[in-house]
């Protein structure tokens, strides 16, 4: 049987992406599945493998690093403004993907990095550095003692289910529990001593 609207020729199977299953499966049209697989390969190796690569020249030769620590400081930025507003209010719009490519394109070519990092964010970070650190100190202090209290719940769990375990395998006819060491008497701690 062959679907309505297929372009092959009688008896020539359809490529498995074009199938009527895969796209009653997947909700989606093919294309727009490669497309968005193109858009991901595109928009990583823009924004981040190339940036990674030309960091590690800058880094290796001794020219050129400020301009990439500019950029991660901007892409990193970036990147939380897009978590946090632009995929929820923008990634419906049609455009929106393409928008972003040329975007990262122009902040990794043109030095836009460069320019955003000295006209917008340097001078954020200048006017809050003071604010921003003793938030951090905060954020800080605080992670270390939930740390702390974590591996205190943890500990505590860990013994007693451990016992548990032991006792249940004890009464099952499993590993017999190690013997408690008989009590000294006192008779035998003075003769310790005296010894």
């Amino acid at each position: 049987i062959e679907p309505r609207g297929s372009a092959c020729a009688k008896g020539t199977p359809l490529p498995l992406f074009q199938t009527p299953v895969v796209r009653f499966l997947t909700g989606v049209s093919p294309w727009i599945m490669i497309l968005t697989l193109l858009y991901a390969l595109l928009s990583t190796a823009l924004g981040v493998l190339y940036p990674a690569f030309m960091s590690f020249k800058a880094i290796k030769s001794g020219k050129g690093t400020r301009k990439w620590l500019e950029y991660w400081a901007v892409y990193a930025l970036y990147s939380v403004l897009e978590w946090a507003l632009l995929d929820n209010l923008a990634g419906g719009l049609p455009a929106y993907y393409l928008i972003k490519l040329v975007f990262l394109g122009w902040l990794v070519t043109k030095d836009g990095a460069s320019y955003l990092y000295v006209h917008v964010l340097e001078k954020q970070l200048i006017q809050h550095e003071k604010d921003i650190d003793v938030t951090m100190e905060k954020v800080s202090a605080l992670a270390v003692t939930k740390a702390k209290e974590l591996k205190g719940h943890a500990m505590e769990f860990a013994n007693t289910h451990a016992r548990s375990l032991v006792q249940m395998l004890s009464s099952k006819g499993g590993a017999a529990p190690a013997p408690a060491a008989p009590a000294e008497s006192k008779e035998n701690k003075a003769a310790n001593k005296a010894e």
